[in-house]
């Protein structure tokens, strides 16, 4: 993949920033869905649940939604990455302190990062953490960068979807960089929540994510569709499944739930897409 948008340069100097950490970090949320689409559209010789055809156009977005592995929730990392973030001229978004950050970027845009994490497992690195502030995560020692704890994020860094990106960083410097995104299983976890957090504060927030639930599935590869199977069995007695598994029989019932209806209104909806195929895959993986 080429960068050939400020996005993808804003992304490239990012990653450029990381390469000291010990783990790389997960871009999920709409980008991340618009990275592993774009990447699979052009290999023809991977298959997917759904066909080409049944995909929505890829959908980019001003945000990346960025998910940091437990081990680099350190002191040391997390001044890592907020140093790149100086210097790349990133600010803290006031609102959301030390969460979000965000920048100028081509002549109009935005370039916005948020800054997530998966449910924190290990007693002994909850002991390094503050967890006073939920869903606010940091390390004890005092840093200006602060992760959101995303409970749902279940395996978010299990055998990631990796996509590189090749293009110029802003100072013109030819970079190859890879990126990863979060497995099905966890993103379909995510994306159902996201949705039925977010549909009952406005029409376009319920409208994008449920498009994000139908891309999930129609862009699961083969292994993916096997690893989630085996995600699905190891978790089935999780809180967190069965909350998808109630989001999805409330939901994404039927062709006439508040999900489809929602899809359905989604401007990049088109008649190809096999909404009972998608309907499908849902009640087989959350019954």
């Amino acid at each position: 993949m080429t960068s050939d948008d400020p996005m993808k340069t804003a992304l490239l100097d990012f990653l450029h920033e990381l390469d000291a950490l010990p783990r790389p970090v997960i871009v999920g949320g709409g980008y991340g869905l618009y990275l592993k689409q774009t990447d699979l559209g052009f290999s023809s010789a991977t298959r997917t649940l759904l066909p080409v055809a049944a995909w929505p156009n890829p959908r980019s977005t001003e945000d990346f939604d960025v998910f940091l592995p437990t081990e680099i929730l350190t002191a040391t990392h997390m001044q890592t990455i907020r140093a790149g973030l100086d210097r790349l001229k990133y600010t803290a978004v006031e609102h959301a302190k030390f969460l979000r950050f965000e920048k100028t970027i081509g002549e109009f845009g935005r370039a916005k990062l948020d800054f997530l994490t998966g449910p924190i497992i290990d007693p002994d690195m909850r002991k390094t953490l503050k967890l006073t502030n939920l869903p606010r995560v940091r390390p004890k020692e005092k840093v200006e960068l602060h992760a959101y704890l995303t409970p749902e994020a279940l395996e978010f860094d299990n055998l990631p979807f990796c996509v590189e990106i090749t293009g110029a960083r802003s100072t013109g410097e030819t970079a190859r960089e890879s990126v990863y995104v979060p497995q099905t299983f966890t993103f379909l976890l995510m994306k159902l929540h996201a949705f039925s957090d977010r549909q009952a504060r406005g029409i376009d927030a319920g409208r994008r994510h449920a498009l994000d639930v139908y891309r999930v599935a129609a862009l699961m590869t083969e292994p993916e569709y096997e690893q989630a199977k085996l995600m699905l069995s190891k978790y089935r007695g999780h809180p967190e499944l069965a909350k998808a598994r109630r989001i999805v029989s409330e939901e994404f019932k039927d062709q006439n739930s508040i999900g489809l209806l929602r899809l359905r209104e989604h401007p990049l909806f088109h008649d190809r897409m096999e909404i009972e195929k998608f309907l499908s895959i849902l009640h087989e993986f959350f019954p």
